[in-house]
């Protein structure tokens, strides 16, 4: 075989697999597709416990020396209710803080170290189709002509709306439809740079979020149904975003002198994955994978778990066929507990209603007397697979 690992998608995801596969002597192809990463709207803040996985793998240092910024604190605003500033080493079993960091700039640092480990990147180049052989799988792609290399094993790590996954014959479930999703760089933003922000409006169902990327830069959102709101794109729809974020809670002053850089867009932000992320000799990581509604800031925390789980796999199998079947079995026990939780969490905070509104005063008086109610996975990530014992005391059913 030409190499013993082909990675599609040379984001986040595969960036950071390749770099651990180089380092453990494995022979690493990255194809990226992009030249140069551009700004896109996604998910740009990473959990505690998606920090914890980037210690293991190695890749902390080069997510701050792309940029990443610490975000210690998490504060929740609600109309009408003081904040709630929230500690997050203190809160997170793995005893980390978050990050808030700018994709593009991450992306670069995190593929240059997968070159300095050993792995060879193409950038600019495009995947064309998968033929899966006894002993491995034959890529083709097109970088000015189409050409074709060898694999023992191929990674699909692009995104969402992974091409990897298509070539490869994976079906992809989708979820009922969820919201949407407007986001934004904004520079001059005057809020607490330590912590990320989200204010919520029960009323409408809908929220706006802050994540701090720098002492006065970051991302902005506002998440809502689809009936809700209309897409909002390009720059003439900036003034929408400004007064919706104002009506779901941000204060005048955040964005009074805000500035906005790159593009403004809106992401259909409904769920989507697959039941089988490997099917052989090929394997699906992050979004590729699975992809929860991203207003729960989940994606890149559970892309590195990924990561974690197929590397440990290939570096402890001799035979990479049963390490496909172990990862597969490792990831599909994580996002579905990941996403059960989640599911749980829409229901209770994103009902409208005032029995939805008892309903989510009576769990959360429940919560502050007795907090192990509240399993907090969106800091602790899948720790454990719930049960319906756990739905109910999460309600305040029991």
């Amino acid at each position: 075989m030409a190499y013993d690992l082909i990675m599609i998608g040379g984001g986040l995801g595969g960036a950071a697999l390749a770099r651990v596969m180089a380092q453990a002597g494995a022979k690493v192809l990255v194809i990226e597709r992009a030249e140069e990463f551009t700004d896109r709207n996604r998910g740009e803040w990473l959990a505690p416990w998606g920090v914890a996985d980037a210690k293991k793998l190695g890749i902390y240092e080069a997510l701050m020396a792309g940029g990443a910024h610490e975000l210690p604190f998490f504060t929740v605003y609600g109309v009408g209710a003081d904040p709630i500033r929230m500690p997050l080493q203190q809160l997170s079993q793995s005893g980390e803080l978050s990050l808030g960091f700018y994709h593009p700039d991450v992306q670069t640092s995190l593929l240059t170290a997968a070159e300095d480990a050993g792995a060879e990147v193409l950038r600019g180049t495009a995947v064309r189709g998968l033929e899966r052989g006894g002993e491995g799988v034959t890529v083709s792609y097109q970088n000015g002509s189409v050409k074709s290399v060898d694999g023992r094993f191929v990674v699909g790590a692009d995104g969402r709306d992974s091409v990897a996954r298509s070539w490869a014959g994976i079906d992809v479930v989708r979820g009922p439809q969820g919201r949407l999703g407007a986001g934004v760089i904004l520079e001059s933003v005057d809020v607490d740079p330590e912590s990320g922000h989200i204010w919520r409006d029960f009323s409408r169902g809908c929220r706006a979020l802050f994540f701090p990327q720098g002492p006065d830069h970051g991302r902005a959102y506002l998440t809502y149904p689809p009936d809700e709101l209309p897409r909002l794109n390009g720059h003439e729809d900036w003034g929408a975003f400004s007064d919706e974020s104002t009506k779901m809670g941000v204060p005048d002053t955040a964005y009074g002198s805000a500035t906005v850089r790159g593009s403004l867009t809106t992401l259909d932000m409904t769920e989507r994955w697959v039941d089988e992320p490997y099917q052989g000799h090929v394997a699906m990581i992050g979004d590729a994978a699975g992809a929860t509604d991203p207003t729960h800031g989940q994606g890149m925390s559970i892309t590195f778990r990924d990561v974690v789980a197929l590397s440990d796999a290939l570096k402890s199998h001799d035979d990479w066929d049963e390490a496909g079947h172990a990862y597969s079995e490792s990831h599909n026990r994580d996002f579905r507990s990941l996403k059960t939780y989640l599911d749980w969490a829409d229901e209770l905070q994103y009902a409208i209603g005032p029995e939805a509104d008892a309903r989510r005063d009576h769990a959360g008086q429940l919560w502050r007397e007795d907090p192990a109610r509240n399993p907090m996975m969106i800091l602790n990530g899948p720790f454990k697979v719930p049960t319906e014992l756990d739905r109910q005391r999460y309600f305040g059913e029991v």
